[in-house]
């Protein structure tokens, strides 16, 4: 599948195929899922990349934050899949103590993100006192 997916075109297959299977790959070996999200066509790349790193960060968030802090500034990966991985966080039971261990910069990015999300307003008022 994972073969097929990387070798069609988008009108070929549904939008949400490469990210469920790259959500599925990271669960065995995230950095296979997210070489293989590389070789996907331009339009799909980063969102199944994404997808491959918030589940690798949900499950092992100090690997995949080295990782990601590892890429070079100017890759194109960086923001969109941190993003990625604070939008799976925010529905996370403990988002909030994964929030609290940010950066700075990394907070600031994450109030971006939750502040655009379609979560409650006491769920999205408990995350952003977090990140404050």
């Amino acid at each position: 599948m994972a073969e097929f997916l990387a070798k069609s075109s988008s009108e070929q297959v549904p939008t949400s195929a490469p990210t469920i299977l790259a959500r599925e790959l990271a669960r065995k070996n995230p950095l296979e899922a997210i070489e293989w999200a590389d070789r996907l066509p331009q339009d799909r790349r980063l969102a199944a990349g994404g997808e491959a790193f918030a589940e690798w960060r949900r499950s092992q968030p100090d690997a995949a934050t080295t990782w990601l802090n590892d890429l070079p500034l100017g890759d194109q990966r960086r923001l969109p899949y941190f993003q990625n991985a604070v939008k799976v966080l925010a529905w996370d039971p403990l988002a909030a103590e994964q929030l609290a261990a940010l950066t700075d910069s990394e907070r600031a990015v994450a109030r971006g993100v939750i502040k655009t999300m379609p979560l409650s307003e006491d769920r999205r008022a408990t995350l952003l006192e977090v990140l404050k």
